[in-house]
């Protein structure tokens, strides 16, 4: 492994380690998409000119159309606005309820549709801005809204088996910001925030992801670190844990689930340590719970029996 040494802005080390810590392989933002690159659209319409040699195949666009012997009526989207402004009556039938081409819709309303421009209106969306980002992404559409259309973000990858440079940069830009981030936050040099975040991620499938390093959480973690003696293995113990345990994946009344914060909590992360929310463990004597409880099936039973049969009793009084 080669080691160089580069010189980067304040922008671009801000870039690289949000890029490092938002579009790791498997983060929310990349679900389904290997080494994504997110492009911000704007819908657009394209006019096509009217040809019955196309009708099957933009037979579901919109029409627009305008002018009338080379004198301009206007732009109208629907044929009836057009028909009712040039004969000056509401036609019977809606441009949706005819079944015919839109030449024998105009013609019978007594307009030769050799004199009428015809086009189809076809949307497409246009490519506006591009993101390693998908949240820079958002916060573009966000900002620049009033100049978009219907904005989307659209995702796309290099490609099936593609392992040219565009692989190369998407890996080097991700260690790079990677590197930056253990060598500005790590206790001891130790690297123990991106090796917390990446342990939470790749065990805790079933808990909320979160996408982002913020001071508060690094705060937690240094706590944590110092508290168990520098132990990473401890954060590994407390994932695992929180992933085998069905009342914090959510299977509780209130469908409540762990999060990355909760579990850093000082009480809670001794908690789940001492195995407060194991599973239940079903024995011959009852039913342990997470809470340390036992139920004694054999009790209630005769507690129940005793019932029915004092009720028994009274009912024959």
């Amino acid at each position: 492994m080669k080691k160089i040494s580069i010189e980067i802005t304040p922008e671009q080390e801000a870039f690289l380690k949000l890029f490092a810590s938002m579009q790791y392989e498997g983060a929310p933002d990349n679900f389904g998409t290997h080494k994504p690159f997110h492009i911000v659209q704007s819908k657009v319409y394209k006019e096509l000119p009217y040809s019955e040699d196309l009708e099957n195949e933009y037979n579901d666009g919109e029409f627009v159309l305008y002018s009338i012997n080379d004198s301009i009526v206007g732009h109208y989207s629907k044929p009836e606005e057009f028909i009712k402004i040039v004969t000056g009556k509401e036609p019977e039938h809606n441009w949706e309820d005819w079944h015919d081409t839109i030449q024998e819709y105009l013609e019978a309303y007594g307009i030769d549709p050799d004199n009428v421009n015809i086009w189809w209106k076809i949307p497409e969306y246009e490519n506006k801005a591009y993101f390693f980002i998908r949240q820079e992404a958002k916060r573009y559409i966000s900002y620049q809204r009033h100049n978009l259309r219907q904005p989307r973000i659209y995702t796309v990858t290099a490609g099936y088996s593609n392992f040219g440079e565009y692989e190369h940069f998407f890996d080097l830009l991700q260690g790079i910001g990677k590197k930056l981030i253990k060598e500005e936050t790590a206790p001891s040099g130790k690297g123990v925030y991106i090796d917390v975040f990446d342990q939470y991620h790749s065990i805790c499938k079933s808990l909320p992801a979160i996408i982002k390093l913020t001071e508060k959480r690094k705060t937690a973690i240094k706590a944590r670190w110092n508290e168990y003696k520098m132990d990473v293995g401890k954060f590994a113990e407390l994932f695992s844990k929180a992933e085998g345990s069905c009342f914090l994946k959510g299977e509780n009344s209130r469908g409540w689930r762990a999060t990355f914060d909760w579990l850093l909590n000082e009480n809670n992360m001794a908690k789940v340590l001492e195995g407060n929310y194991d599973d239940k463990v079903v024995s011959n004597m009852g039913v342990s719970t997470f809470s340390g409880r036992k139920i004694d099936f054999d009790e209630i039973e005769r507690r129940a029996n005793e019932m029915l049969h004092k009720k028994g009793e009274m009912g024959g009084r």
